[in-house]
């Protein structure tokens, strides 16, 4: 469920920037990392330089996720 409220918030809002992280992470934790990945590298296309997405671009190449998501 949770899935389909954060695509819906970005086909909304596709500037929403917690919403790409919040997604990949939600894809990650339930074993769905190529999905997690795209979204990832979509969100690092437009911000770049974000922290938090290359954060979590280091915690999948580690296998582990963090476990709070960005407010």
């Amino acid at each position: 469920e949770a899935i389909s409220y954060f695509r819906n918030a970005l086909s909304i809002d596709p500037e929403l920037q917690s919403g790409y992280y919040n997604l990949a992470l939600t894809l990650f934790e339930t074993e769905r990392t190529e999905d997690a990945v795209a979204y990832l590298d979509l969100a690092q296309t437009k911000w770049p330089d974000m922290p938090d997405f290359v954060q979590l671009r280091r915690h999948f190449s580690e296998s582990n996720p963090p476990r709070s998501l960005m407010e």
